[in-house]
């Protein structure tokens, strides 16, 4: 299993943008406009073969904005991993879930 992408959820994606790229030397690479069905819109900055995303919600419905309102501020939001086999993973996490 690899971490493929790390994604943050802002109130304002710009700052947080600006502040990755001052201390790591990020730099946007996308900004996905498919995002806006979420009610968010996004940057996407990779690192190594990896991402960093950073999401800020622009619809009251979103829910990243509960999110943020729960957390109260702006925080990690969703790890997703690459695997060969996801359903073993899956398994195995349920197990352990159970146990």
């Amino acid at each position: 299993m690899r971490l493929r992408q790390v994604a943050l959820v802002a109130h304002n994606l710009e700052p947080v943008a600006a502040q990755l790229k001052a201390v790591f030397g990020l730099r946007v690479a996308f900004r996905d406009p498919a995002v806006a069905k979420y009610g968010l819109v996004n940057v996407v900055m990779p690192v190594g073969g990896e991402f960093i995303e950073i999401v800020q919600p622009v619809t009251a419905d979103a829910s990243a904005g509960r999110y943020l309102k729960r957390r109260g501020g702006d925080a990690g939001y969703m790890l997703i991993f690459q695997a060969a086999d996801a359903v073993v993973h899956r398994m195995r996490l349920a197990g352990a879930a159970s146990a």
